[in-house]
């Protein structure tokens, strides 16, 4: 691609575009541009802050981001929280959280754990019939955007009681060792979690992202075959201490602490 100013604009010409040249009308550079932004990337802008809470960045390909907690606290810095792009350390070519697709819901994560941990206010809930809990699954699989665009990410958390279920959306998942200190919901013994992933094979693209993704024949077709992503869910039971620690770390409930999976299932 060449660049070239005329007149005061700045004509694009594309290496050896000649055979396409006039058969789009709507090509996009067909006409000269007065200004061309270049936006290949950004550092990390640190001068806002005092030099005695400068916050530490990620290593490695991560380094323009501030490194922080699962609940988006500074790693090196007590209440600094930080929302946005500046949170995709945590799922750096994971998820969507490096673009308002994604961070527009890590941003209501955020905001949600602030108002349990600042104001006391519990994450919002549903309380379902245990009759309920298959349907509500069933709708969330189909309609919830942020499980979508944040996989494997944000998760839906149902809290299993003998009558009844809570049900809370949109859970950061690296949260469930510390799930009732952040959500402010007790969870006496079984959760169910549900949050996407990717398949197994989803970075084989030999053939093209697309080739093999869906099994051929709906009468053969199982979940786990699916080459992109699929939702599993699985059921937890808390295993050893509860897990104390408010920034999403391990906390009080020390080694073993927090929910370990019984069984996974998926749709």
């Amino acid at each position: 691609m060449q660049v070239i100013k005329h007149g005061g604009q700045f004509n694009i010409r594309l290496v050896n575009d000649s055979e396409h040249r006039g058969l789009h009308d709507n090509f996009a550079a067909r006409s000269p541009y007065d200004v061309i932004i270049r936006a290949i990337g950004f550092h990390f802008d640190d001068s806002i802050f005092d030099k005695s809470i400068i916050p530490k960045l990620g290593e490695g390909e991560k380094k323009k981001y501030p490194a922080i907690k699962p609940n988006y606290e500074s790693v090196n810095v007590e209440s600094l929280f930080f929302a946005g792009t500046n949170t995709h350390s945590l799922d750096f070519r994971k998820s969507a959280g490096g673009f308002i697709h994604g961070f527009r819901y890590t941003t209501r994560a955020l905001h949600r754990l602030l108002e349990c941990r600042n104001h006391k206010h519990p994450w919002p809930s549903t309380t379902l019939r245990t009759t309920q809990v298959m349907n509500t699954l069933l709708k969330r699989t189909n309609e919830a955007s942020g499980l979508y665009q944040m996989y494997n990410v944000l998760g839906d958390v149902i809290i299993v009681n003998d009558t009844d279920a809570v049900y809370l959306e949109e859970v950061p998942v690296q949260l469930l060792p510390q799930l009732e200190t952040a959500t402010g919901h007790l969870a006496p013994n079984k959760v169910i979690v549900m949050a996407m992933e990717f398949g197994k094979n989803f970075s084989d693209f030999a053939g093209g992202v697309m080739a093999g993704a869906f099994p051929k024949g709906l009468p053969k077709c199982q979940s786990t075959d699916k080459n992109i992503f699929w939702p599993p869910f699985s059921k937890r039971k808390r295993r050893g201490g509860r897990g104390g620690g408010r920034d999403g770390r391990r906390g009080g409930g020390g080694r073993g602490g927090g929910w370990g999976p019984s069984f996974t299932f998926y749709f």
